[in-house]
C-alpha cells in the first residue's frame, strides 16, 4: 500500500509505501495466470493519517516489481486526541488564563463547566469568558506560520482567579468518549502554589 505525503503547498507531494498492520492473502492459480484477492488492515492510530492512499500488486523478484497500482482512495481518521495545556497563566485574585490544544476530526463541539454555569464558545459570564477554537498554528524556524492539521486552541479566561475555582470542560466528538483530569497551578505567591483541577470530558456523539 502507498500514501501520499502532503507538499510543500498542501496538495498531494510523492507516494510513500505504507505497511499494512494485518495482511491476509487468497490465491487462485489457472493454467495461464495466477489470481490473488489481498486484504489490508490499516489500523488509524493518529488524525494525521488521513489522506490519499492506494494499493499495488508487486512480484518481489522484479525489478520492476510494481506491475499494477489501483486508483487512489481517501481515508478519513475520525475521533479526538488526548488534549493538552498550551499555557496557564493563574494569578490568586487576579485575572488569569487557561489555554488548551484539542485534536479531533471533524471539528468538535466545545463547552467550558464553570461555578457560573455552561459556557460555550464566544460567550462570557460576570466572571469568565469562553475563545472560539481557533486553528493552532506553527512555525518552524524561519518559515511563515502554518495551521496544525486538526489542531484547535482555545482558551478560559478568568476574572479575579480564586483558590478553589474548579472547571470542567466538555469536548463532543462522534467516535471517541474519554475522561481526562489536568492539573494546572494557581499561583498565591512566588513561593506558594495552590493545585487547581480540570477534568475534560470526552462525548461520543453516537
Amino acid at each position: 500500500m502507498f500514501r501520499a505525503n502532503s507538499g510543500p503547498t498542501g496538495g498531494l507531494g510523492q507516494w510513500e509505501e505504507f505497511p499494512c498492520a494485518k495482511k491476509e492473502e487468497n490465491k487462485v492459480c489457472g493454467d495461464s495466470e495466477i489470481l490473488v484477492e489481498s486484504y489490508c488492515e490499516v489500523r488509524t492510530t493518529r488524525l494525521t493519517m488521513s489522506g490519499a492512499y492506494k494499493c499495488s500488486a508487486t512480484i518481489p523478484t522484479d525489478p520492476n516489481r510494481h506491475r499494477a497500482v489501483s486508483s487512489e482512495f481517501p481515508i478519513n481518521v475520525v475521533g479526538i486526541q488526548a488534549p493538552t495545556v498550551i499555557s496557564s497563566h493563574l494569578p490568586l485574585h487576579k485575572n488569569g488564563e487557561i489555554e488548551i490544544e484539542i485534536c479531533a476530526n471533524p471539528k468538535p463541539e466545545i463547552i467550558w463547566h464553570t461555578s457560573d454555569g455552561l459556557l460555550y464558545e464566544k460567550q462570557s459570564t460576570s466572571r469568565f469568558a469562553a475563545t472560539s477554537l481557533s486553528a493552532r498554528k506553527s512555525s518552524f524556524g524561519s518559515a511563515p506560520l502554518q495551521s496544525i492539521p486538526y489542531c484547535y486552541s482555545t482558551s478560559l479566561l478568568i476574572h479575579r482567579v480564586n483558590e478553589n475555582d474548579e472547571f470542567r470542560l466538555t469536548i463532543k466528538g462522534e467516535l471517541t468518549s474519554l475522561h481526562e483530569k489536568i492539573s494546572v497551578r494557581v499561583k498565591a505567591s512566588s513561593s506558594n502554589f495552590t493545585i487547581l483541577s480540570i477534568l475534560l470530558i470526552f462525548i461520543s456523539l453516537y
